[in-house]
């Protein structure tokens, strides 16, 4: 598959990691930079103790702690089983220690007879001693084109004990309310304080808060990106929809990009586009919009409150020597 038709941001990364094709790969990158794996680790409904691909992109990723990694998926609930598995491979209470997890995908490789990768991965994990988990220049991410995946999918990421997780809403196909997970934290320190108002409280998000406080694994959302797909087979993205990701983004402090429109963006007509000139709408094809930039990526010809390409601000280099 190519990597300009998946469902991710990867003009916002530096580089795409392929890791099918090359495990090792970024262990010979020159310089640091922001990397998004290609394909979903946890695709393939595998026990967590034979996803060899998992254990060893988690290996590599630890020795290779001065680069940020975007893990995104479409199936939460496998990746927070593995990450349940790594915590008790370890033999840590409450967070797991890289070498471990990269010793055990090298014996996993080696097991299938690829030899190379498995020394590259022993190697890798003398790299990653004094590493443990949540890594610090890791990123974990969920992919949710609809209100029905978000509901599903954001709280099995939340789960995952990791903080500034990724939202990525590409391609959007309708308005999605994302204002319970994004106030998560705030609700809960409200919950935690105040129990008297718990009974009381009516927050959509109340009963997962609950049980995050209550086991202490709470997340956070810490990027949203968004955008509309391209290709023959794309459907339409509401630009009215991506507006609303902005605005709420906005109203929790959370950065917000958008990476392109797509190439059918729709409900044109009530957005606001100063400084750009409104694009021309064919009736025939349900007030579609029709950019000369095929797949919607040229900003100047976005209306203004849509052009928004924020960074989240990650650890410094200093916090990701040692991981947290």
């Amino acid at each position: 598959m190519n990597s300009s038709e998946l469902p991710t941001p990867f003009n916002i990364a530096e580089r795409v990691w392929d890791w099918r094709r090359d495990m090792l790969g970024p262990l010979g990158w020159r310089k640091h930079c922001l990397a998004i794996l290609k394909d979903d680790l946890f695709a393939e409904q595998l026990p967590p103790s034979e996803n060899l691909y998992a254990c060893g992109a988690f290996g590599v990723m630890a020795a290779r702690r001065f680069t940020q990694f975007i893990v995104w998926t479409n199936h939460p609930d496998r990746m927070r089983e593995w990450l349940e598995w790594a915590i008790g491979e370890s033999k840590q209470e409450g967070r797991f220690t890289a070498p471990a997890v990269s010793d055990h995908g090298g014996e996993l490789f080696a097991r299938r007879g690829d030899q190379a990768t498995s020394d590259g991965l022993y190697r890798a994990s003398g790299g990653a001693a004094g590493l443990w988990y949540p890594l610090a220049n890791v990123r974990l991410a969920t992919v949710v084109n609809n209100q029905e995946q978000a509901d599903a999918r954001i709280p099995e990421l939340m789960l995952c004990m990791h903080e500034q997780c990724v939202i990525i809403c590409d391609p959007l196909m309708e308005t999605i309310d994302l204002r319970s997970w994004l106030h998560l934290r705030t609700c809960s320190v409200y919950l935690e304080d105040d129990p008297a108002e718990r009974e009381r409280t009516t927050c959509d998000c109340r009963q997962v808060v609950e049980q995050l406080v209550r086991d202490g694994n709470m997340g956070s959302i810490g990027w949203i990106v968004a955008g509309g797909g391209y290709g023959h087979k794309a459907k339409p993205c509401p630009m009215d929809s991506l507006v609303s990701l902005v605005q709420q983004g906005k109203q929790a402090g959370v950065p917000v990009c958008i990476s392109r429109l797509g190439a059918r963006p729709k409900n044109g007509r009530i957005i606001d586009w100063r400084p750009a000139k409104p694009p021309s709408f064919d009736p025939r094809y349900r007030e579609e919009c029709r950019f000369h930039a095929q797949k919607g990526d040229n900003v100047n010809e976005w209306p203004g409150i849509l052009r928004v390409q924020e960074r989240p601000r990650w650890a410094m280099l200093r916090s990701m020597l040692g991981g947290k």
